[in-house]
C-alpha cells in the first residue's frame, strides 16, 4: 500500500505505514491542526486496506458531527458511503478494497490546474480576456467593455473554500451566455487569490497569514497587492469576495447596503455583522480571537473605492451543483 501526499492540492501526513495499515495525521499550520485533507491511496494488495486518519477533533473547525470525505472515481467526485467509512474514538477510519486506486479529499480538490483546465474549454469570445500574471497561477479575467462600471469578484483567499471555485465558474459561464449584465458593468474576476496555498493543499493560512485579514498592509502577499493597485483608479460599483463556511449549513450573503431581496437562490441575505457580533462569531465558530484593526477584502475596498461590496459565504456542507446555481442566480440579481 501507498500513500501519495506529493501532488497539487494535497495535504496529510503519513505516521506509519505496515502491511495494510495506514496512520495518517491531519497536517499544521499556524500552529494548529488544519481541518481540510488530500491524499491518494494505492492498494496493491490483495487484501482490504484500513486508513485511520487522527487529530479530527483538534480543528478549530471540528463540530461533534464529523463530515464524510469526498472520494475521486474516474474524475469524478462523491461522497464516500458508510459501508467504507466510520468515525470512532476520534478517529476516521476508511477501507480500500483490494487492487484499487483512490483520491480521497475532505472537498473536492479544485487546484490552479482545474481553473486552466476549464478556462481552456471556454469559446473564443470577444468580451473575454484571461491575463496570466507573473506565470504563477495568478489569474484576471476580463468580462466586457473596461470603460464601464467594475465588478470585481475574488475568490479562494482561503486554500480549502473551494466552493467559491465552482461558483466563480458559475457566473464567467452565466455571462458569456446571457450579455445583458455586460450593457451595465465589466466584470473582473480573480479567481484564486491565494495561488501558493492551493497549490500546497493549506486550508486557511499561507506562511502563517490569513491573506483575508491583511488588507490595510502592504508587502505581505504580491496578489493582494496586485488587485489593489489594479482597482486603485477605477470606477468599481461592485467588490464580491467569495468564501466557503466550514460550520454553517446554510449558504449566505452579507452586504455594505441595503439588498431588496431575502435570498439570491438559496443564499439567504444578512446585514453585516456588529464588532461585537463578529469578535463573538469568530471565538464560536472558528475558535480564535481576531484583531479588529486588521481589514478584511470588503472592508478594505469598499472604504477605498466607497462601493458596494458583497461577501458570499457558501456553506461547505452543500453541493458542488448548488455552488454553480447559486453563482448563476448572483449574476442575475446584479
Amino acid at each position: 500500500m501507498k500513500i501519495i501526499n506529493n501532488y497539487e492540492g494535497s495535504s496529510i501526513d503519513v505516521i506509519s505505514i505496515k502491511d495494510n495499515i495506514a496512520n495518517l495525521s491531519l497536517r499544521k499550520e499556524a500552529g494548529q491542526y488544519e481541518h481540510y485533507y488530500n491524499f491518494k491511496v494505492i492498494n496493491d494488495s490483495t487484501k482490504t486496506a484500513f486508513i485511520y486518519l487522527e487529530n479530527i477533533e483538534k480543528t478549530p473547525y471540528f463540530r461533534n458531527e464529523v463530515q464524510r470525505p469526498y472520494i475521486n472515481k474516474a474524475g469524478v467526485w462523491q461522497l464516500i458511503d458508510n459501508k467504507h467509512f466510520t468515525y470512532e474514538n476520534g478517529k476516521i477510519m476508511i477501507t480500500i478494497e483490494p487492487q484499487k486506486e483512490i483520491e480521497i479529499s475532505l472537498y473536492p480538490r479544485y487546484t490552479v490546474s482545474d481553473l486552466d483546465k476549464y478556462l481552456s474549454t471556454l469559446p473564443k469570445n470577444k468580451n473575454l480576456k484571461i491575463e496570466n500574471i507573473n506565470n504563477t497561477g495568478f489569474k484576471k479575467i476580463i468580462i466586457g467593455d473596461m470603460n464601464l462600471p467594475l465588478v470585481v469578484v475574488i475568490g479562494r483567499q482561503h486554500p480549502a473554500e473551494v466552493y467559491s471555485s465552482y461558483f466563480i465558474e458559475a457566473m464567467i459561464n452565466s455571462l458569456l451566455e446571457n450579455k445583458e449584465p455586460l450593457s451595465k458593468y465589466c466584470f473582473v474576476f480573480y479567481p484564486i487569490v491565494n495561488v501558493l496555498g492551493v497549490n500546497n493543499g493549506n486550508h486557511r493560512y499561507t506562511n502563517n497569514i490569513d491573506y483575508n485579514r491583511i488588507w490595510n498592509r502592504s508587502g505581505l502577499v504580491f496578489e493582494i497587492d496586485y488587485i489593489k493597485n489594479d482597482i486603485m483608479s477605477s470606477n468599481l460599483a461592485y467588490f464580491i469576495d467569495v468564501h466557503g463556511d466550514e460550520v454553517s449549513k446554510i449558504n449566505y450573503v452579507r452586504t455594505n447596503y441595503k439588498l431588496n431581496y431575502s435570498s439570491i437562490g438559496s443564499m439567504q441575505v444578512l446585514k453585516d455583522p456588529s464588532k461585537f457580533r463578529r469578535l463573538s462569531r469568530a471565538l464560536i465558530k472558528q475558535r480564535k480571537l481576531i484583531n479588529l484593526k486588521d481589514k478584511t477584502a470588503r472592508e478594505y475596498i469598499s472604504d477605498l473605492k466607497k462601493c458596494r461590496s458583497i461577501l458570499v459565504e457558501l456553506s461547505l456542507k452543500d453541493t458542488i451543483e448548488s455552488a454553480y446555481d447559486n453563482g448563476s442566480k448572483l449574476v442575475k440579481s446584479l
